[in-house]
């Protein structure tokens, strides 16, 4: 139970500064202040003989405050506010060519940043007890760094390393930046987020086949704090505001079902009205009552797949900025021994670094990050950020893939052997840590020669007729990879760390059968999907002259934890439909169903 809690808590949710917030200079921040003058100082006198010096100290601090809203079936079961002050220290030893970072070993297992974090500081603006706080947790990590230096030089020591690799620097230089936006804070409006999340969640109270449900509001606003030994000066707003619905339930046979509608804003007033949700989650339940007695898919499949809606939005974030396998420049790090040599080889997978200046993708499609891009089609893009975690301004536009063409991939301090600087992608993570994370923030996906709906329809029916196949598959939705809630077993998997298996997309919800014949869909369930490899991405058939604006949250890059699913506030801008010439379509495997209830629901007992 212990675990439940810390994941929940660890899906804290926030995003990047709100363009309105004005640009202030700090005449006497007392934070500020406290952290400037303790990072001089260690910097100076923080020595330990025989162990390296350390040349790179940065501090983080995020001070603000959350509210939350939980309700099921028009109760409110949580509803909490209360203030948020959290730190990340990052102290490294050695040099820019070579440091403590970029080595792993099993100690490393359940380090999920480099550095401390935590939110063990003073709440309170006490110059004396700021200093302290961070002067006993620099210290901690400086010997502990220094420390894992010493390790990885005598394990490098032991290793066949190409010169390749011998000379790529560890950390990169970056320049130093001075920028000061404070937050303007805005009002929670406690009563208005019950009342929401009440009159929501009350429409599944008379829904017996749904077996279970969730509404859940976050609102989030803090200023974040960063310097660093380079002579970095960083005050940024930092907020989001959210709701997420879940809703569970399972067929007759014991398959699980599961769907959600997620919303993410920087302000409480650019989420969806209340008259809105309450329609978004009727269809929600009506459709995932529907597929409770859709027919199983009980066969394979290997033919035209159209991604439509959220679906291809999804197919894009998921297949391209998840932590391995996609558009995020990646590192391997040094390794102890064999058995850490084998874990990473399993957690990192095949990057597509080799593959710059080679095709990845069918030509005529392009894909770009617009970091500073605020707003698409009068939505406001939760992944737009002006600075990134480390200190870096991203340029406004960084293209990864021009005309089917890799061309470069995102990327942090933290060099490759294809990109050798920064292009500020080092983004903030969510929740009450303040740390950073390899991401997405926006991202571009344009088309040259897209397609109509009904044409992309015909190109469906026409490749399946060419095949010879009775069908074609259409997916209209994918599960998120963060949701704010667990279902079933995938909270056994999650917990015991089966989901480290190198797949980028998640389960399909919602996956229709097109009939050649006569045109009509039929919905499906206990559907898989394979992961569109690179070869399937060269044979994209057409995609829609539409484009939508996605706001998702995203997974930590190479996450070690299996207990830690932060997420990283990001933007996708993609055609509303995608049609792949081929993919591999079969029955779910499932290594485990459970059993229906042995009881039906007291609501069908009641009637």
């Amino acid at each position: 139970m212990k675990k439940i809690k810390s994941i929940i808590y660890a899906l804290l949710l926030f995003a990047c500064a709100n363009p309105s917030f004005a640009q202030v200079k700090p005449s006497d921040d007392v934070i500020l202040k406290a952290m400037k003058d303790e990072l001089a100082r260690n910097m100076i006198q923080l020595r330990v003989e025989n162990l390296a010096d350390p040349f790179f100290i940065s501090y983080t601090i995020r001070n603000g405050k959350t509210f939350e809203v939980k309700a099921k079936y028009g109760s409110i079961i949580m509803a909490d506010e209360f203030p948020l002050r959290s730190y990340n220290l990052r102290v490294m030893v050695g040099g820019y060519q070579s440091n403590d970072e970029n080595f792993f070993d099993l100690n490393s297992l359940y380090s999920s940043s480099p550095g401390i974090q935590g939110s063990g500081i003073p709440k309170e603006n006490d110059y004396d007890a700021l200093r302290r706080a961070l002067w006993l947790s620099t210290d901690n990590i400086y010997k502990r760094a220094a420390e894992q230096y010493e390790r990885k030089k005598a394990a490098i020591k032991l290793q066949s390393v190409s010169k390749e690799i011998a000379a790529l620097p560890d950390f990169t230089k970056a320049d130093p930046v001075k920028s000061y936006t404070y937050l303007q804070p805005f009002n929670n409006d406690r009563n208005r987020w019950e009342s929401t999340a009440k009159e929501i969640s009350a429409l599944f109270k008379n829904e017996p086949e749904i077996h279970d449900s969730e509404v859940r509001i976050y609102l989030f606003q803090a200023d974040e704090y960063q310097t660093n030994s380079e002579g970095t000066e960083i005050i940024k707003p930092l907020t989001l505001a959210s709701v997420q619905i879940n809703a569970f339930t399972q067929a007759d046979d014991g398959e699980e079902l599961f769907d959600h509608h997620l919303e993410y804003a920087f302000l409480p007033d650019d989420l969806p009205s209340k008259s809105e949700l309450i329609v978004k989650t009727k269809n929600l339940i009506e459709k995932l009552k529907r597929l409770r007695t859709a027919p199983v898919f009980d066969g394979s499949y290997s033919g035209p797949v159209l991604f439509e809606n959220e679906a291809a939005a999804e197919l894009i974030a998921q297949r391209f900025f998840r932590d391995y396998n996609g558009l995020l420049a990646i590192r391997k790090p040094f390794v102890a021994d064999q058995n850490a040599l084998s874990y990473v080889n399993q957690r990192y997978g095949e990057s597509l670094e080799g593959k710059i200046d080679k095709r990845i993708i069918t030509k005529g499609i392009s894909i770009s990050a617009l970091p500073l891009l605020k707003d698409y089609n009068g939505k406001k893009l939760i992944g737009f950020s002006e600075i990134d975690q480390e200190g870096v301004k991203p340029p406004s536009k960084v293209p990864l893939v021009d005309n089917g063409i890799l061309k470069n991939l995102l990327s942090n301090r933290i060099p490759t052997l294809a990109v050798a600087n920064s292009n500020g992608h080092s983004r903030p993570v969510a929740g009450s840590q303040s740390s950073g994370s390899l991401g997405a923030g926006v991202i571009d996906v344009s088309v040259e020669n897209g397609l109509t709906d009904t044409e992309l329809k015909k190109e469906l029916i026409q490749a399946a007729k060419d095949e010879g196949l009775e069908y074609g598959i259409i997916v209209r939705k994918i599960k998120s990879i963060i949701t704010g809630s667990i279902p079933g077993m995938d909270r056994i998997i999650f917990m015991t760390g089966q989901n480290q298996q190198k797949k980028n997309l998640e389960k399909a919800v919602y996956v229709y059968k097109l009939f050649v014949k006569d045109g009509h869909e039929e919905l499906i369930r206990s559907v898989e999907i394979d992961d569109p490899s690179i070869s399937s991405l060269k044979h994209i058939l057409g995609a829609s002259n539409k484009r939508m604006a996605y706001n998702c949250l995203m997974p930590v890059a190479i996450q070690f934890s299996p207990y830690n699913i932060n997420g990283i506030p990001s933007s996708f801008i993609t055609p509303t439909a995608i049609l792949f010439e081929d993919l591999e379509v079969r029955k779910e495997k499932r290594s485990y169903t459970p059993k229906p209830p042995s009881v039906n629901s007291p609501l069908l007992s009641a009637k």
